[in-house]
């Protein structure tokens, strides 16, 4: 709850429960800028009543674990596959320019697996450590699947993609904070986007540097080219962050 509230609000991870409640969401400043927005999520949102928390939220479309599988778990969530091919469908239709997020919940503990891909199982055996494994290879090929899918269309050619998780495992989590918790892969591919020569090197020169998640939300916010506006003086003090075109 507390990492979706840094990449959702921009505050840093100490920030209170009333601050966290109280500061717009993405969604609601692409919105304001005239972009169409839009959430999908394999993730049940009865989990932590998430759900609550979105309430409201701007979206054009808006698809959840249930809309998918209406007896979807609250650990492991809908198939992601499912879930990215109504994205994709629904990502059709939205107009340019706008803002998604494809929210994937089956690397989530139980962790979910295919029977036809289950390298690390063969491996090590049947053990969690494996299973985790194989789960992330599993979610690794889809979401290959979906960006192959995603860049053979018109607008998808000119849409930025941005991957990163809410946190790491360590075959459950929120115990400790050795690496495997606190360290996430995160990317980012800006396609055709008409993003300047300037703003690409600085992503080129951080690509193998260690970040921060509390420079994503300011990130979002500069490709959406609103992270200067002055009606959001009064929020963008409030931001922990850095964009990453501009350096981190």
């Amino acid at each position: 709850a507390i990492s979706l509230g840094v990449l959702w609000t921009g505050l840093a991870p100490y920030s209170s429960r009333e601050d966290f409640h109280s500061m717009p969401l993405l969604w609601e400043y692409a919105h304001t800028a005239g972009f169409d927005t839009a959430y999908f999520t394999s993730q049940n949102l009865m989990f932590g009543n998430s759900g609550r928390w979105l309430e409201g939220i701007p979206v054009s479309k808006f698809v959840s674990a249930t809309t998918i599988d209406p007896y979807a778990s609250l650990e492991v969530g809908a198939d992601d596959e499912a879930l990215m091919n109504r994205a994709l469908d629904d990502m059709g239709t939205l107009k340019e320019p706008y803002f998604s997020v494809v929210h994937l919940s089956n690397t989530h503990f139980e962790y979910k697996l295919d029977d036809t891909l289950h390298p690390f199982s063969d491996e090590l055996g049947y053990t969690m450590a494996a299973r985790y494994q194989d789960s992330i290879v599993l979610q690794d090929s889809r979401v290959a699947k979906f960006l192959k899918a995603l860049r053979q269309r018109d607008a998808g050619q000119r849409t930025v993609v941005l991957f990163v998780s809410d946190h790491g495992e360590q075959i459950g989590h929120t115990f400790s904070l050795y690496d495997e918790e606190i360290r996430v892969p995160f990317w980012i591919d800006p396609g055709e986007a008409p993003l300047s020569e300037e703003q690409r090197k600085k992503l080129r020169s951080l690509e193998e540097t260690p970040l921060f998640q509390t420079d994503v939300f300011p990130t979002v916010l500069d490709l959406l080219g609103v992270l200067d506006e002055s009606a959001i003086a009064p929020f963008r003090s409030r931001y922990a962050g850095t964009s990453l075109l501009r350096g981190g």
